[in-house]
C-alpha cells in the first residue's frame, strides 16, 4: 500500500509539473482592435480583405512580465490544487489506508504553497482599494488567510496523530474554506 501510495504522490506531483505551463491563463485579456475596413461580401461569395496596412501585428508577449504579472492568480492554483486532491485521498483513505500518507505529504505541500500564494495576493490587493469591489477583497483575504491557517492545523492533525475521523471533518473545513475563498477571488479576477 505505500508503494502505491508513493506512486500516486509521484504521479500527482509530476502532473502537476506539466500543467504548469499555462502560467499565463489569466493574461491575454485585451480585445483586438477592429480594421479599418469593413468586410464586404462580394457576388462570387469571396470577402474583400482590408488593407494590408491596417492589419496590426499581434507583439510577443514579454514573458518575465507574463510570469510576473497578477502573480497571485497563477500561484493560487496549487495550493488549491493540493489540498482537494489531499480531500479527495482523506476520504479514499476509508478504501486505501495507505492514501493517508500521500494526503498528509499533499497538505503540507499545500501549507507550504499557500505562504507565497498569500503574500503574493496582499501585494495585489492595492488596485482594489477605494473601489466597489474593495469589500469582496477584504472579504477573499480574509477566507484566504484562514484558509492557509486551516491547511496548517490540518497537517498537525496529522503529525499529531488525531484520529482520522477528525481528519475527514477537517478536510470538509479545507474543502468550504477553499470554494468560498475561490468563488471571491474569481468574482475579483474575472467580474
Amino acid at each position: 500500500m505505500k508503494q502505491f501510495a508513493r506512486r500516486g504522490t509521484a504521479a500527482l506531483l509530476l502532473m502537476l509539473l506539466l500543467a504548469a505551463g499555462r502560467l499565463s491563463a489569466h493574461e491575454g485579456h485585451r480585445s483586438r482592435p477592429a480594421p479599418d475596413s469593413i468586410r464586404i461580401q462580394d457576388t462570387s461569395g469571396a470577402a474583400n480583405l482590408p488593407p494590408a496596412s491596417s492589419t496590426v501585428p499581434e507583439e510577443a508577449p514579454d514573458l518575465f512580465r507574463s510570469l510576473t504579472e497578477h502573480f497571485h492568480n497563477k500561484l493560487v492554483h496549487f495550493p488549491i490544487a493540493l489540498a482537494l486532491v489531499a480531500v479527495l485521498f482523506v476520504w479514499l483513505a476509508l478504501r486505501w489506508p495507505g492514501l493517508e500518507t500521500s494526503a498528509e505529504i499533499l497538505v503540507w505541500l499545500a501549507a507550504l504553497a499557500a505562504v507565497p500564494t498569500v503574500i503574493a495576493g496582499l501585494l495585489q490587493a492595492g488596485p482594489f482599494q477605494d473601489t466597489p469591489k474593495e469589500i469582496w477583497m477584504n472579504r477573499h483575504r480574509l477566507l484566504g488567510l484562514a484558509t492557509a491557517v486551516a491547511l496548517f492545523l490540518w497537517g498537525g492533525l496529522f503529525r499529531l496523530g488525531i484520529s482520522p475521523r477528525w481528519i475527514r471533518l477537517w478536510s470538509l473545513v479545507v474543502a468550504l474554506l477553499i470554494s468560498l475563498t475561490g468563488a471571491l477571488g474569481g468574482l475579483l479576477s474575472h467580474g
